[in-house]
């Protein structure tokens, strides 16, 4: 185990998880020990850094067992479900690696069969049959009413009724991202659809228009087949 593409990354982000919580629990151990020098303890302070102690102590928990069974990882066991783990791994790193690979933006990986999504802290693996609904979320953050920039995200829904977010660093990211999704995926349902009213309420849309939208994307996909 290790040595393909979902499984180094999988390792990849176990260090970095070791990492960021010895990090945390250093900062929280120096705050603790200037209290401890200085006999400066207010019970709320204290209670904080204990939080901040904890915190980096889950993190690397979670990272050094992650490094230690990989295969335990959640995309792991969500890869398990489509057959023998080692096999499909193997599919998809040869996949990967092949020339007909296409990398659109940043942390993002298409293969004849798969969606890889990878980034600091996560690595996302999805099958392309199984997606159903693509859509770009933008946020437009504020700080005491002015404007400070924009996050980008791209949401998918799958068969199973899973979805997942997947960030994207600018937003001409996300139009070739969408752009190898279309070429890649052509059945699946772009945008808001005109039962769609409000953005907040994709979710609820989803969950109440679930049954129909399969239906419409396998209509569409046998159509293409």
């Amino acid at each position: 185990m290790g040595n393909t593409f979902v499984e180094k990354h999988i390792l990849r982000i176990a260090r970095n998880l070791i990492i960021l919580g010895i990090v945390i629990i250093g900062i929280g151990a120096f705050f603790i020990s200037f209290n401890v020098l200085f006999r400066y303890t207010p019970a709320a302070r204290s209670i904080c850094e204990a939080v901040i102690c904890l915190i980096g102590i889950i993190l690397f928990i979670i990272g050094l067992y992650w490094w230690i069974n990989p295969g335990q990882h959640q995309a792991c066991r969500k890869l398990s479900s489509f057959g023998e783990l080692w096999t499909v791994l193997k599919q998809i790193h040869n996949e990967v690696i092949s020339s007909s690979t296409i990398k659109p933006a940043k942390g993002f990986f298409f293969t004849k069969q798969w969606l890889i999504f990878v980034s600091l802290f996560k690595v996302k693996v999805i099958p392309l049959s199984t997606i159903v609904w693509v859509f770009q979320f933008n946020v437009q953050h504020h700080h005491y009413g002015i404007p400070t920039g924009k996050s980008y995200a791209i949401w998918i829904y799958a068969e199973d009724g899973s979805h997942d977010v997947l960030n994207c660093a600018r937003e001409k990211d996300v139009d070739a991202v969408l752009i190898a999704f279309q070429q890649h995926v052509p059945w699946a349902i772009y945008g808001y659809p005109e039962w769609i009213r409000q953005e907040w309420s994709v979710l609820i849309e989803w969950k109440k228009n679930r049954v129909n939208i399969l239906q419409s994307v396998k209509q569409r996909h046998e159509k293409m087949q």
